[in-house]
């Protein structure tokens, strides 16, 4: 388990964060907390303590938030990163008692840098002015069944993207990981 503390000091060693800039770099995340959904694991002593994959997932919404995304884009690339899709036929699942659960995309994302992968995560702006996040498994191999189901569906195409913010989350994944000895 972490705290924003040690987020903190492995984003300021990370990002070469001058020190007189450490107390804004912390108050950053504890706001960034408070603004979007991250999910905690209890606490340690008076401090809200993180899982690692919560504490990977602020590491992509601080990037996104210092880019320029505003407050609602990235609380929709948080709630995104941390919930199981429902019904994804893509997603990648752990036993549990009684049957399976889906991963949500920070705990594949994670599992797939341990794997040695490369991807990207993000927002597509669509031509119809929503943003949809997104997960560019580059790994994935195109799977027939999956085709055929997906052809089947007569659902609309969507719109068309007019713009992409990408995020080299593997890279940015592992190099946390190992800050902070996960």
């Amino acid at each position: 388990m972490y705290v924003i503390r040690d987020a903190t000091n492995a984003f300021a060693k990370l990002d070469h964060t001058p020190a007189d800039d450490i107390a804004a770099l912390d108050k950053s995340l504890r706001n960034l907390t408070q603004r979007a959904y991250i999910q905690t694991a209890g606490r340690q002593g008076r401090a809200e303590a993180y899982p690692l994959k919560s504490i990977c997932a602020l590491r992509l919404m601080y990037t996104a938030f210092q880019y320029g995304l505003g407050r609602g884009q990235v609380a929709a690339f948080s709630q995104y990163l941390q919930v199981a899709p429902a019904g994804a036929l893509m997603a990648r699942a752990e036993k549990v008692d009684g049957g399976i659960r889906p991963l949500s995309p920070i705990e594949e994302a994670i599992e797939r840098t341990r794997e040695g992968e490369s991807f990207d995560m993000g927002f597509a702006m669509l031509s119809d002015g929503t943003f949809k996040p997104f997960a560019n498994w580059n790994a994935d191999q195109p799977n027939a069944t999956v085709d055929a189901i997906l052809g089947a569906l007569e659902t609309p195409p969507p719109p068309p993207v007019d713009a992409k913010f990408d995020v080299p989350a593997s890279r940015l994944i592992a190099e946390l990981m190992a800050e902070l000895g996960a």
